[in-house]
């Protein structure tokens, strides 16, 4: 995905779809399955600024 951004295109992670009609319009035989659609195109409009949390906000040091 942020190789897809810095390509100048957007992209969005899709994990709620129909398995067996993506592994049938893809072609996918035998024990493979499909987990996630990356559709990459240009945006429409550009997206959001959003915050961000701090590091140490999502990290934790757990010493001895």
């Amino acid at each position: 995905m942020l190789a897809t951004t810095a390509l100048g295109f957007s992209t969005v992670w899709v994990g709620a779809f129909d398995e067996a009609e993506v592994m049938k319009v893809v072609g996918i035989l035998g024990s493979l399955r499909p987990l996630v659609l990356l559709p990459i195109g240009y945006a429409e409009m550009p997206p959001r600024i959003t915050s961000r949390r701090s590091l140490e906000d999502l990290a934790h040091y757990l010493g001895d």
